[in-house]
């Protein structure tokens, strides 16, 4: 397995996560959003590390503290009518999306396990029929390849304009105990 790893490691360079990131330099305002226009406008030929590691630290640094991070299995209700990005799940290697509408009260389930502190989380609708045939236009959901949908809700926006109405608890760490017998060996 050693000799794999290192033939692999010549041919192609160590895993990028495998490499540590060096520290956020303390004037980085730069977040995805920002790093993303600069490709647009043609300041940067490509995105990778560090940066992007930047960008994101700097972001969650922008979260308030008293805001909740979403977890696998909550449920959240929109609080008004607003426009959400959803994105297209196929049987093959690509993916698209597009904007929809949620109306106020229809409710999403966070259905992806997400890091402690996330900015954008995955959601399935609970009326999942009626919002795919409004967001989802019909020419994509009558394609074979279709697996279907889900929305991204950033973690600013589900504090601002979404109520929680169901929460998963926090998994708790389990602390096994061991009880230490003495064995007697008879002989």
């Amino acid at each position: 397995m050693g000799l794999i790893k290192k033939f692999f490691d010549l041919l192609l360079g160590p895993d990028p996560a495998s490499v540590p990131v060096p520290p956020r330099p303390a004037d980085w305002k730069l977040t995805l959003k920002d790093l993303y226009a600069e490709v647009e406008a043609g300041k940067r030929t490509s995105l990778g590390r560090p940066e992007l590691n930047w960008a994101e630290e700097y972001e969650l640094s922008l979260v308030p503290s008293g805001y909740r991070f979403p977890r696998h299995g909550d449920v959240y209700e929109s609080m008004e009518d607003q426009d959400v990005e959803f994105t297209t799940h196929w049987k093959a290697p690509y993916t698209g999306g597009g904007m929809g509408r949620l109306l106020k009260g229809e409710r999403v389930r966070v259905e992806m396990m997400p890091a402690e502190k996330q900015l954008a989380v995955a959601a399935t609708p609970l009326d999942y029929e009626k919002l795919e045939e409004r967001m989802v236009p019909p020419e994509i959901r009558m394609d074979p390849k279709y697996q279907g949908f889900q929305v991204h809700l950033e973690t600013m926006v589900i504090n601002q304009k979404f109520e929680l109405v169901e929460e998963t608890p926090r998994p708790q760490r389990k602390i096994q105990r061991f009880r230490l017998t003495r064995r007697v060996v008879q002989g």
